[in-house]
């Protein structure tokens, strides 16, 4: 299964320019601080192209980014560069595996968005994200984390989806076609993109597949605690509404419980 390819990396950014991340930053920033006051010092597992983590630096936090793609940090180089000197000092970013990533030194929280954790498909997976988050935390420190909540897919199933977006000369076109494999708790989202290039006339068409797992709540505080966390908050994704089958999006919060 081949997943965000370079030729679909390049495109990420175009596709996703709606997206409200400084919004989202601040609402992850919000509620870290209400348990963590004092926070400063953050650890982001799965970046991409470090648009959240840009917006951490630019409210005032210390990011260490990490993502295995290396034409998505290739990117998120490329848009640090473009920062402030000072703002550039307050963003590391590495490439690993948030399911294996370790580092000597511990962080306040750590942050994992966009989805990430749902393309940790199985339980050995899952389990191993959580640890590489508990293990770069400070006794006490917060893993905050967005997600598909089960219920709400199941009870509004994947369909099929069609996004326009034009940057520039570019015109883009994303077609979204799911798979739901029920038994597994799994999506396989087979995407389609096709980019034309209105001046020049050059084209190209990418085809990835991603498979995402969608998540419950009871699965997460299972799989928390063998990780030594324990679950202090969940809700709707930006409203902090209680979770139901009205909204795919959830988040949790989890609190570092003893040293690991």
């Amino acid at each position: 299964m081949s997943t965000f390819k370079p030729s679909y990396a390049g495109h990420y950014d175009a596709l996703y320019r709606d997206k409200d991340y400084a919004g989202e930053a601040a609402f992850v920033r919000s509620r870290i601080l209400k348990y963590a006051p004092e926070t400063r010092f953050i650890l982001e597992l799965g970046c991409g192209t470090a648009r959240h983590a840009r917006e951490f630096v630019r409210l005032g936090w210390h990011v260490l980014a990490v993502d295995k793609s290396r034409h998505m940090i290739r990117q998120a180089k490329t848009e640090r560069d473009r920062l402030s000197a000072r703002m550039r000092s307050r963003l590391r970013l590495g490439i690993g595996d948030v399911t294996r990533y370790r580092v000597r030194e511990k962080f306040d929280a750590a942050t994992s968005l966009f989805h990430v954790v749902n393309y940790q498909t199985t339980d050995t997976q899952l389990l191993g994200m959580f640890r590489s988050a508990r293990t770069s935390l400070r006794i006490g420190g917060l893993f905050m984390f967005d997600f598909w909540y089960g219920p709400a897919v199941r009870a509004e199933p994947p369909a099929l989806r069609i996004k326009r977006v034009r940057r520039g000369p570019m015109d883009i076109v994303r077609l979204a076609e799911p798979i739901h494999h029920l038994k597994r708790h799994c999506v396989e989202v087979n995407y389609t993109v096709l980019a034309v290039n209105r001046r020049s006339g050059w084209s190209e068409q990418v085809a990835e597949t991603h498979m995402v797992r969608y998540l419950f709540l009871p699965e997460i505080k299972r799989l928390a605690t063998v990780a030594g966390f324990r679950m202090i908050e969940s809700g709707q994704w930006l409203t902090r509404k209680p979770l139901s089958t009205y909204s795919w999006s959830g988040y949790a919060i989890l609190r570092a419980a003893d040293a690991r």
